[in-house]
């Protein structure tokens, strides 16, 4: 039993987006009609809402202002709640729909999006009786698939979406784009629910349920060609009404009269009568009209000559996707209907028709554009031929075929379909395109006579292998094509100028296309001319720089080779100096010369404790044997340094330069010199007063003094009359190997401060 909502304890909240800030979503400027002219029918006198009840929001700012008044009525509906929207709809990669916003763009949609769940989420909570979504955009299909009251997932089981009183109405399924037609007064959708709303659904009874509005608005969707609306109703809300039915027929109203009554009902009611489908008369033998694209078609011709103005939602109607043979789309059953109508062997082509179904339409290989054509072909051959929007003649096939590589996406898609499907026969079918007939077969072997020549080249860059399985194989379709046509396009290619000394490659490319003179020569010289030049000059240029690399290592070889030869000769112009000089450094004068210098400096370190030793010696008046022992412990000390210094001058020769200037070549050690001082005086005060001449008076500085006679002859006397003179003797042994060695350490370290004087460097032959 159907009832209006209770206009008290409901809520109906409608909201669009008519005006888009980013140009990548275009304005709908028809939403703004729909949410004005369903919020009056709703709240009319008819209607099942209050006016104070009904919030119209048109452009909300964001998602806050949508979610906040959603809120609101969702908590304040008791009895029936109901949610539109009007505008683009989009959908994530996780599939999830989103209702697109006034901000709303692809790249924040996250952000700047209604999400459908938390509509949903919303709608769940609610304590309203009956939830009403109707959604007018695209892929809105995909809300059917969610409204289970929960979070879900995107594709929910039908136990989890039979939730009870929840009816989601949308414009499309879910993979289908929403229509609204420019210059409009509504979105088509909008437009036919508002038609039926108004109209009214006759035999529905006196109100207007919401199942009845979702049949005659899918019916009229049908007839004319939109996109199929999609429903789902949980438990009993499809027997809800909106309104009350305006073709409902009075109760009491004589027969005769109704039809007047009802149009004065309308004419009151503000309801326009809805305008007639286009309709031809039908054809014989064929009972039952096609409806596409809003008209009703019942002859060959009539079909053939809509298909060609809307192709693609023709193929999409009838063809689908192409993943089932049985039922491939919803409009399939339609048309293998209508066609079964020319079922005469008088006056149809019954053959022809079997034909296209079964070998054709029902193929599963064949693309929706192909079954289209095959279709057209039957329908209408001796028509214009029309494939993916575009009119296909000659020149359109010579001019795609000989775009090359700059081909744009349309041309590129008609040679690969020329290619790899069976296109080439079903043009050939058209009367127009008659001249096709035969040429897959000639093509088929042009094309194994190219690849095979191919196959034997070597040495072809990528470019050119590229070249030649991508833009060769519609040359050579091009070179069968009437020559009328081929001219025309052929002056259209840029004029080519082979290089003056072309590369292997591209010499083979024009011998695999069969000589200068072909097509297929023609388009190589054109497209892989200037490829050819710029290898040729990539070459020379390579050529140069290698000679530029050779000449400046043969620079730098002989720049290396002369300075070798510069260091070479000074190198022996050194050799030879030194030679000279050695010969003089080593000279038997100069080393005398070096040996008398060597022995002067050593004597020269006598002189000091010689005379410290003879003025004490005088003055102080000791003993005389005492102060020759001292001297020559001197001398003995002087001698051993003189073994090495000698030695060492010798060997040197002019090196030896003990100049004044250089203290360190002729003084004494530090260290020995203080050694010797140290020698001397022990030596003095042990053995100074040991020994005693015969004579009771003493050899010393005192009677040389007082009778210098008797001192001489006191010296001359060899005898030792003293007991004590072994002490001094012994005395003398220690102290001279001590002196010995103190000079022997001292030349030791005078020797290693002079300079080495190594042997001549070596002479590079």
């Amino acid at each position: 039993m159907s009832r209006l909502p209770d206009p008290r304890l409901s809520r109906a909240y409608l909201f669009g987006s008519a005006a888009y800030l980013h140009d990548e979503l275009p304005d709908l400027p028809a939403v703004a009609n729909n949410l004005r002219d369903l919020g009056s029918v709703l709240t009319a006198p008819s209607g099942g809402f209050a006016a104070e009840h009904c919030s119209v929001h048109l452009d909300p700012p964001g998602t806050v202002d949508v979610f906040g008044e959603l809120r609101r009525c969702a908590e304040e509906a008791e009895d029936t709640l109901l949610v539109y929207f009007a505008g683009h709809g989009m959908v994530r990669k996780a599939g999830e729909l989103y209702l697109g916003l006034p901000a709303a763009r692809r790249s924040t949609l996250a952000v700047t999006g209604f999400p459908y769940s938390l509509l949903r989420e919303v709608l769940a909570e609610s304590t309203a009786l009956n939830k009403i979504v109707v959604l007018d955009c695209c892929f809105s299909g995909w809300a059917v698939q969610g409204m289970g009251g929960g979070s879900g997932e995107a594709l929910a089981s039908p136990e989890e979406l039979e939730i009870e009183g929840s009816y989601v109405l949308t414009a499309t399924p879910a993979t289908s784009t929403a229509l609204a037609p420019e210059g409009a007064e509504h979105t088509s959708f909008t437009g036919e629910l508002l038609y039926v709303l108004r109209s009214g659904v006759p035999g529905a009874g006196e109100l207007l349920p919401l199942d009845a509005v979702a049949r005659a608005v899918r019916q009229r969707a049908r007839l004319r060609g939109l996109p199929m609306p999609d429903v789902r109703a949980g438990g009993s809300a499809g027997r809800l009404a909106l309104l009350r039915n305006a073709a409902a027929a009075p109760p009491a109203a004589p027969a005769g009269r109704s039809a007047g009554r009802r149009q004065a009902r309308a004419v009151r009611a503000g309801v326009q009568e809805p305008p007639p489908l286009p309709r031809t008369p039908p054809a014989a033998g064929v009972a039952r009209p096609l409806a596409l694209a809003g008209t009703l078609h019942s002859t060959k011709r009539e079909l053939a000559g809509t298909l060609r103005a809307h192709g693609p939602d023709a193929a999409r109607r009838f063809f689908g996707d192409g993943r089932s043979t049985a039922t491939p789309s919803e409009g399939w059953a339609d048309l293998i209907g209508w066609l079964r109508q020319f079922g005469n062997p008088d006056t149809d082509d019954v053959e022809g028709r079997i034909a296209l179904v079964d070998r054709h339409l029902a193929d599963r290989k064949l693309s929706p554009a192909l079954k289209l054509l095959c279709l057209l072909r039957w329908l209408d051959p001796a028509g214009p031929v029309v494939h993916r929007g575009r009119r296909i003649t000659y020149d359109l096939l010579a001019r795609a075929c000989l775009a090359g590589g700059g081909a744009d996406a349309a041309d590129r898609r008609l040679r690969a379909e020329l290619a790899d499907t069976p296109l080439l026969d079903v043009l050939a079918g058209f009367d127009d395109l008659a001249a096709l007939r035969g040429i897959r077969a000639a093509w088929s072997r042009s094309l194994d006579t190219w690849h095979a020549a191919v196959a034997r080249q070597y040495g072809w860059p990528e470019a050119v292998r590229r070249w030649a399985d991508e833009t060769a194989p519609g040359v050579l379709l091009a070179a069968l094509l009437p020559a009328p046509q081929v001219a025309e396009a052929v002056r259209r290619l840029p004029p080519a100028t082979p290089p003056e000394e072309p590369p292997p490659w591209y010499a083979g490319v024009l011998r695999c296309a069969g000589g200068p003179d072909t097509l297929l020569a023609r388009m190589a010289e054109a497209e892989l001319a200037p490829a050819a030049r710029e290898e040729v000059r990539t070459r020379v240029l390579a050529g140069e720089e290698s000679g530029r690399r050779l000449e400046e290592a043969a620079r730098r070889e002989r720049e290396r080779q002369e300075a070798a030869a510069r260091a070479e000769a000074e190198h022996r112009e050194r050799h030879r100096a030194w030679l000279d000089a050695e010969r003089a450094r080593l000279h038997p004068q100069a080393r005398v010369a070096a040996a008398l210098q060597a022995l002067a400096v050593t004597a020269s370190w006598t002189v000091p404790p010689l005379a410290v030793v003879w003025l004490t010696w005088w003055f102080s008046s000791y003993e005389f044997d005492t102060a020759v022992s001292l001297s020559q412990l001197a001398g003995l000390a002087s001698l051993g340094a003189a073994l090495h210094l000698v030695r060492r001058a010798w060997a040197l020769g002019t090196l030896y330069r003990p100049g004044l200037r250089s203290p360190s070549a002729w003084l004494p050690p530090r260290v020995p010199a203080l050694a010797l001082c140290g020698v001397l005086p022990a030596y003095r005060w042990l053995a100074g007063d040991s020994s005693a001449r015969s004579d009771p008076l003493k050899a010393d500085s005192d009677l040389l003094r007082a009778d210098a006679g008797k001192f001489f002859d006191f010296v001359g006397q060899n005898s030792y009359g003293g007991g004590d003179a072994w002490l001094a003797a012994l005395l003398f042994v220690p102290a001279a190997v001590g002196c010995l060695a103190i000079g022997l350490h001292a030349g030791r370290i005078l020797t290693g401060r002079l300079p080495a004087g190594g042997p001549p460097p070596p002479v590079r032959d």
